[in-house]
């Protein structure tokens, strides 16, 4: 017997660490991952305003589970070439004890925060004469916070046609020739105190210390006030997982079963060429 499905929160923290150990994974009814480096920009905008990024759904088994249903599932992207990265296929046995989540909602959010927070996103610089196969036209980013922000955002000089962006993915080159703060460098503080003293080390004006303060506690909380909100299914077997799935799917177009089921197909067929 199942435990009683139900919500839980989780912080975003530990949810990508269980993605890098891989007891977070991706089942192949999940589409590729789509989105762009504005898309994730605007996520980290929505985080820190407070905004809710909307709820995901898991599926909580364990090994033994996994190994009798045997679900095709896929390992979450860290390092992202613009449409030609693929996730990674698990292995088809799983031997690790503990709670596995598979992640049938919220995949686009969770690669998003992993991309930004632990890996890059690399992609096709795009106009006349760069050849697609040649290496150099491709760019590596990563995501920085502006540290000039809230300056320009009060400044005389201010456009509304073209804001100055709070979050932004630069190169190397470009974050050094600016001013950023490099968003991964959030995961090295054990402590709000700790993060908040080295924020006032550096003179960082109050509403750039603001910003990263919130964006540093909404990422580690694991409460209501957090990033990861999931409903937790907890059914015996993968197909009864779908069905909760299904029933509780009401975003845009609700899928049948069938069309899951297709979708798996089409996965299959996939790693067979």
């Amino acid at each position: 017997m199942s435990e009683a499905n139900k919500y839980v929160d989780m912080s975003a923290v530990e949810a990508l660490k269980l993605a890098k150990n891989h007891f977070l994974l991706l089942p192949d009814i999940q589409r590729e991952y789509v989105w762009n480096m504005d898309d994730i920009e605007k996520l980290f905008e929505s985080i820190v305003d407070g905004y809710p990024i909307g709820s995901c759904i898991f599926w909580k088994a364990n090994k033994k589970v996994l190994n009798e249903s045997k679900p095709n599932l896929y390992y979450f992207i860290t390092k992202y070439k613009k449409d030609e990265t693929k996730n990674e296929k698990a292995a088809e046995v799983f031997g690790e004890d503990g709670e596995y989540y598979i992640v049938l909602d919220g995949q686009q959010r969770i690669t998003s925060l992993n991309i930004a927070l632990y890996g890059d996103y690399t992609s096709y610089r795009g106009g006349r004469g760069h050849a697609k196969n040649d290496p150099k036209n491709w760019i590596k980013r990563q995501i920085y916070y502006n540290l000039d922000y809230h300056t320009l955002v009060n400044s005389e000089e201010y456009d509304d046609e073209k804001p100055p962006k709070r979050f932004v993915f630069l190169t190397e080159k470009e974050a050094e020739e600016g001013h950023y703060y490099k968003l991964n460098q959030l995961l090295k503080y054990d402590k709000t105190t700790n993060l908040i003293r080295d924020l006032i080390d550096e003179k960082y004006d109050e509403c750039t210390q603001d910003d990263l303060e919130k964006l540093y506690s909404r990422l580690n909380s694991s409460s209501t006030d957090g990033v990861i909100h999931y409903y937790s299914i907890s059914e015996n077997t993968y197909d009864e997982a779908l069905d909760i799935f299904v029933r509780v799917n009401s975003t845009g177009k609700k899928l049948s079963k069938s069309d899951l089921l297709f979708s798996t197909l089409i996965e299959i067929g996939r790693a067979s060429c």
